[in-house]
């Protein structure tokens, strides 16, 4: 894809800055700036009934940002629309969350370090307990601290980007921030980036494990976007 659709990435570091790691360099340079692409060239054919949308997530920190770990880069999420053997637009927005606002102002001297998120932001997990926060770190942790930045998914007719330690948060089919999503308050911890989902009934099944217990939980969601059963088990071997 050229830098017309990618909107010019980062290129090699200027004289003066500091160099940049390899997460950061090359193929894996972040995408600088937000776009829009309309009435996209096809080259061949597209079948009419491959009609929908391709998404894909990635870390991807705003300029001036270089975070202590990959993983804490802020999320962007590419979309490409197909529809009716056309290729209608391409578009690329960042997920809009706290984590990512923390990176702006400190790449703008007006925060602090320009790390891509707070402690429960990085895919290394943070905990929400089973009944709500944990406070084995001695304090809560913030579910919304994401930076939705390792998986996109479709469910119940909603976008939800993710990240292993925290909540997801939806997107509107144009890639806008929606913001947090808790499946109508009925998600208290923090969800996995890797639900699985089954494709005849829509239901949707995602784990995770704390920290500082060893048990493991499952939540089920219906085809409806509302959060079902939590089954907690007893995790066993080594972590």
């Amino acid at each position: 894809m050229s830098d017309r659709f990618l909107g010019n990435p980062a290129g090699p570091a200027k004289p003066g800055e500091p160099a940049r790691p390899p997460y950061l360099s090359g193929h894996y340079a972040p995408v600088a700036v937000e776009s829009t692409v309309w009435g996209l060239t096809v080259h061949g054919s597209l079948p009419p009934e491959l009609t929908g949308r391709y998404l894909r997530n990635g870390h991807n920190p705003p300029p001036g940002v270089v975070p202590s770990h990959w993983f804490k880069g802020s999320g962007m999420v590419h979309g490409l629309r197909l529809c009716e053997g056309r290729a209608e637009w391409y578009r690329n927005r960042w997920v809009r969350t706290p984590a990512l606002h923390d990176a702006e102002a400190a790449a703008n001297g007006k925060g602090a370090a320009a790390g891509g998120g707070g402690p429960a932001a990085g895919d290394g997990g943070a905990d929400a307990g089973d009944g709500g926060a944990d406070a084995g770190d001695g304090g809560a942790d913030d579910l919304t601290a994401s930076v939705a930045g390792t998986h996109v998914i479709e469910h119940a007719g909603r976008i939800l980007a993710l990240q292993e330690a925290n909540l997801p948060y939806e997107l509107t089919p144009e890639l806008a921030t929606v913001g947090a999503y808790d499946f109508g308050g009925k998600l208290n911890r923090a969800m996995t980036a890797h639900p699985k989902e089954d494709p005849v009934t829509g239901s949707c099944t995602s784990s995770r494990t704390p920290r500082y217990r060893p048990t493991s939980s499952t939540t089920w969601r219906p085809a409806t976007a509302i959060s079902s059963a939590k089954r907690p088990s007893r995790a066993r071997g080594p972590r």
